[in-house]
């Protein structure tokens, strides 16, 4: 096996591991809080604006406005 497809299988378990690791209860407790917190590390690299947003949140204000007897605003 040459250094390429080494550090490829190597990089692809290292994802698999952060992706999924913590649901594996075979792995010991320590070793599941390591994937959470890895993936924590990594989601906050990203700044918040890349993260998705909540695109109903007008939808559901207008639907609490109505819920409450208020006219929805207008778009």
């Amino acid at each position: 096996m040459n250094k390429q497809t080494f550090g490829f299988v190597f990089v692809l378990l290292l994802a698999g591991f952060i992706i999924a690791g913590d649901g594996l209860t075979f792995l010991p407790k320590p070793v599941r809080q390591a994937s959470l917190q890895s993936r924590t590390f990594v989601v906050g690299l990203f700044p918040k604006w890349i993260r998705p947003k909540d695109r109903d949140a007008g939808r559901k204000n207008d639907i609490k406005n109505l819920e409450n007897g208020q006219e929805p605003k207008p778009q």
